[in-house]
């Protein structure tokens, strides 16, 4: 990685000998406040195209997001009755994936092999997770990330917000990882507390850094004093895509953070965003929603140029130094998990639908022949895009879709008697104009007599 040995702390050799599959640990899609009601949402993990909707007794249901018929995304179909129709001829699918209705056939002729490949799926403190890897595996006891005490407390405000990164979900994590950026990219927002960067710095070369009880989880403690304000802050590394943050400011407020950087694709991520205050509760989330936004933004700014360096050849890494070590720490453990996890969608293989659902999986595309399956990787950075776009026209097009039309807020709803009452006002002025225009007319041709 580079001439500079970095100690990143903790056990690594512990790590080598329990390499555990990436896909097998819980991965939240959305948060339940957006997953809609009455029609099925498209969601993607590592690059596959997925699908979920409530069961009968409202449970999540996950499903690979095509119809064992002819291969129509069931994401675009109807939702009844804790089931997904599919558009294309109306096949249903519930739950585990069972067929349970093909209308050109009796009920009791629907072949029992006729499935869609299934995943788990809950909701753990108001997200929706699927389990992506080893149904055989998964647990409700383990391959999370350590909760946050935080949400749902009244002590505490808490404001969600996914928002939709146009870079790697590594990339994400290493960047939340690198505290020594902090100061300068994000000069004006989160560096205000630090100082100038001229005569100001956190005193990382002294960076604290140690193991969490989840295998591969670590964490970093940093203690500013030499900042405009004396800071105290944690640093979370959850296995394998979760980053927490905590800061406590000289007055004893805190502020908590939550980064759950869910792969869409190789190049996109989906970041759900937990923000944890307890002062100034009063404050209003748009507040909090903006100054995430331009946080998130001044990121990708930099982000963006750097990986314009990369695609020309560069190395991410260069000189590592000790600030870096969660970063570097992270980047050792994902070059171990993820490539021997091969956990990529490559692709369907055929109509196969039996166990592993017909899928190509592997490494990412920049650790081999990127030229290998580029119509997939194609097909992948556009899934969702879509099939969103087909959902929002399906109210116009279906009239069983007329349910998934989402409902106006108030203010759209008095938009248009503002527009009236502002098109009434500017023909009244204009009625009045004409008509004062008329009577000086009158008025000058009589004086002119």
């Amino acid at each position: 990685m580079s001439e500079v040995e970095v100690s990143v702390g903790g056990s690594q050799t512990e790590e080598k000998k329990n390499i555990r599959d990436i896909r097998n640990y819980w991965y939240p899609v959305c948060f339940t406040r957006d997953m809609p009601e009455g029609r099925p949402l498209a969601v993607q993990v590592f690059g596959e195209p997925l699908t979920i909707f409530r069961g009968k007794r409202r449970e999540v249901i996950c499903l690979q997001d095509r119809c064992a018929h002819r291969s129509a995304p069931l994401s675009i179909g109807a939702w009844k009755d804790g089931v997904v129709e599919c558009r294309y001829h109306g096949w249903q699918f519930g739950e585990e994936g069972k067929c349970v209705r093909i209308p050109s056939l009796p009920d009791d002729q629907i072949p029992k092999s006729v499935r869609v490949p299934s995943y788990p799926a809950t909701e753990r403190e108001g997200m929706v997770w699927i389990w992506p890897g080893d149904a055989d595996k998964c647990s409700l006891n383990d391959g999370f990330p350590e909760p946050a005490p935080e949400w749902n407390n009244s002590e505490w405000r808490s404001t969600d917000q996914p928002i939709d990164q146009q870079y790697s979900y590594w990339c994400l994590v290493e960047n939340l990882l690198d505290p020594g950026h902090l100061q300068f990219t994000h000069e004006g927002t989160q560096g205000k507390n630090i100082g100038s960067t001229d005569n100001t710095y956190l005193d990382l070369h002294n960076l604290e850094i140690s193991d969490t009880k989840m295998l591969g989880g670590f964490q970093g403690l940093v203690h500013a004093t030499s900042t405009i304000k004396e800071l105290k802050f944690k640093i979370v590394f959850d296995p394998p895509i979760t980053v927490r943050l905590e800061v406590l400011f000289p007055n004893g407020w805190r502020f908590h953070q939550m980064h759950y950087c869910t792969p869409l694709t190789e190049t996109k991520t989906r970041l759900l965003l937990r923000s944890m205050r307890d002062w100034l509760k009063f404050i209003p989330d748009r507040v909090i929603f903006k100054t995430n936004q331009m946080v998130l933004t001044q990121d990708q700014c930099v982000l963006y140029a750097q990986r314009i360096r990369i695609d020309q050849g560069a190395s991410r890494w260069n000189y590592p130094v000790k600030s870096d070590a969660l970063a570097v720490r992270y980047r050792r453990w994902r070059d171990e998990v993820e490539p021997h996890s091969k956990p990529w969608f490559k692709g369907y293989v055929g109509s196969s639908f039996k166990k592993g659902g017909g899928i190509k999986r592997g490494v990412v595309s920049s650790e081999k022949d990127i030229e290998e399956l580029p119509l997939c990787e194609s097909a992948c950075d556009r899934n969702l895009e879509l099939i969103e776009s087909i959902n929002q026209k399906a109210p116009e097009l279906w009239p069983s879709a007329l349910q998934f039309k989402q409902p106006k807020s108030f203010s759209e709803k008095l938009a248009p008697i503002f527009r009236l009452l502002l098109l009434s006002s500017y023909i009244f002025v204009l009625a009045v104009a004409v008509f004062y225009l008329i009577e000086r007319g009158d008025f000058m041709t009589s004086s002119s007599n």
